[in-house]
């Protein structure tokens, strides 16, 4: 088995790094085609947390620069279904942020009425 040579490959391991951050909404569909990418070069993270293979830019440089058309390479993306569409489109996150249970019921408290517990409003609040 070869190697790839590419700045986001680990040449011992063989890790791919196919993005900055993960989210529980990244599906395997979304990883296959992100790793497809990666092989035909059109995607790559320049950032050195992310660099495995520090030479690779420069080897694609050089290889460019002789061969101008080779990159990127022809590659068929992976079509993503309907119904995995419809699943994110089903479980897609608010536009605006939960409140934590703690803030919500204080504001709820600020904004109700207070009931006082006393005679003519002097003694304690109930709620």
């Amino acid at each position: 088995m070869q190697s790839l040579v590419h700045p986001n490959i680990d040449l011992e391991t063989g890790f791919v790094c196919l993005w900055t951050r993960h989210g529980t909404r990244e599906t395997v569909v979304e990883a296959l085609r992100r790793l497809q990418e990666v092989i035909a070069w059109t995607s790559f993270n320049r950032d050195t947390e992310h660099l495995m293979q520090r030479d690779a830019e420069a080897w694609r440089t050089r290889i460019e620069e002789r061969h101008p058309d080779l990159f990127p390479l022809p590659y068929m993306p992976i079509e993503e279904l309907l119904e995995f569409r419809l699943e994110k489109e089903r479980f897609r996150l608010p536009t605006k942020p939960r409140q934590r249970l703690e803030q919500a019921r204080r504001e709820d408290l600020a904004s109700a009425p207070t009931i006082w517990h006393g005679c003519a409003g002097r003694g304690w609040p109930l709620v």
